[in-house]
């Protein structure tokens, strides 16, 4: 039976095991070879007999499997004697063991498996929705495109949320959804054309208790890395650009828009802003008398967004007229765009009251492993 190398520390000395793994490192003497080899939970030196080596000679990148016992040597190093061993792999061509792959393998799948522990431990159910839709929405992102055998035009998503939408009106479900969803907008160093991103879609959940959980969410992740998080200070976009305008009456136009996320991408955090201008965000947000969104959004190391929380509408016809009003600004530029009339119907058959959670794995992968080029968390 196999043991994984990472338990080898709690087996007895002269205790017989069986490891399979590959060969890293090599370094020949006269009378023994001593091997580094490596599986997926970590490596450790084994030593070979001259002779036994020479009737079968091992090259790094070989993947075998090793009979032996545990042992000491002289300098006291916890090793492995080799009664025999053989391959498993031989490969051609062999590229240098990836630590950093390994590494963002096992943080990734961190961040994903606590995520959906945080929201299974509160009722929240994880779905997997399409990829794929037969409708491009109405959206200031242009939508990739495909066809279906060159007849039927497609569109891969950008969002989840009309899917999570659309079950949560069938259903009264809380549930959430991590997967890929893809924006056809320039690339850089902290933008990319596929992100992997969580949603989830909450009733009967008011917009302090969805923030109140999201705050939580985000010290949860922290700790997961190891960092604590205090209370997160909370603060308006009016606030933030008033002291960007240096007046204190100042109008929330365009302009004062692009100050205002340029601004953003330079705040460390952890911050909550909090407030924006309807105008400024999604028409699918509930607004205020006052004409502010219901809409906050955590900001963490310089990145922008990391984790969104906003009030959905259940409004129909004011979900339908800011859609309408949408498309024919989009018609205006010279592009078309469609809305998926299941998603229309779901919306007035009556979404409950919800709380819809936008997280950016990748950001906060950036933040906390302290990358400044979204690539390097990709895998």
């Amino acid at each position: 039976m196999r043991t994984k190398i990472s338990d080898l520390d709690k087996i007895d000395e002269n205790q017989n095991v069986d490891i399979k793994g590959r060969v890293i490192a090599l370094r020949k003497h006269e009378k023994t070879v001593f091997l580094d080899v490596e599986d997926e939970t970590g490596k450790y030196q084994v030593l070979v007999e001259r002779s036994i080596f020479d009737s079968s000679p091992i090259r790094v990148g070989d993947i075998l499997n090793l009979e032996g016992h545990k042992f000491k040597t002289g300098t006291n190093h916890p090793s492995l004697q080799i009664r025999e061993y053989n391959f498993l792999v031989r490969p051609v061509d062999y590229m240098t063991s990836d630590s950093e792959t390994r590494e963002l393998i096992l943080d990734r799948a961190n961040v994903e498996n606590t995520i959906s522990s945080f929201f299974r431990d509160r009722g929240v159910i994880k779905v997997d929705t399409k990829v794929l839709s037969e409708y491009s929405g109405s959206s200031d992102i242009i939508p990739f495109k495909t066809s279906h055998r060159g007849k039927k035009d497609h569109f891969l998503r950008f969002t989840m949320e009309l899917e999570l939408k659309k079950l949560v009106a069938k259903t009264q479900m809380p549930l959430f959804e991590i997967g890929h969803v893809f924006r056809n907008l320039g690339k850089s160093n902290r933008r990319s054309i596929e992100y992997t991103s969580c949603e989830a879609c909450i009733p009967y959940l008011d917009f302090e208790e969805g923030i109140t959980m999201a705050e939580n969410l985000f010290k949860t992740l922290a700790q997961s890395y190891g960092k604590e998080i205090g209370e997160i200070p909370r603060v308006s976009i009016e606030e933030i650009c008033k002291q960007l305008s240096g007046k204190p009456n100042f109008e929330l136009t365009d302009d004062m828009k692009k100050i205002y996320k340029k601004q953003i991408k330079k705040m460390d955090g952890p911050i909550i802003v909090a407030s924006p201008p309807g105008q400024w965000t999604s028409p699918l947000y509930v607004q205020d008398e006052n004409g502010t969104a219901r809409d906050s959004r955590f900001l963490y190391g310089g990145l922008g967004t990391i984790i969104q929380v906003c009030e959905e509408s259940t409004d129909y016809d004011r979900i339908v007229r800011s859609i309408s009003d949408q498309q024919e600004r989009l018609r205006s530029t010279g592009r078309e765009s469609s809305v998926d009339p299941s998603f229309l119907d779901a919306m007035r058959s009556g979404l409950p009251p919800s709380i819809g959670i936008h997280i950016s794995l990748d950001r906060f992968l950036m933040a906390f492993r302290d990358e400044n080029n979204i690539g390097r968390v990709k895998i």
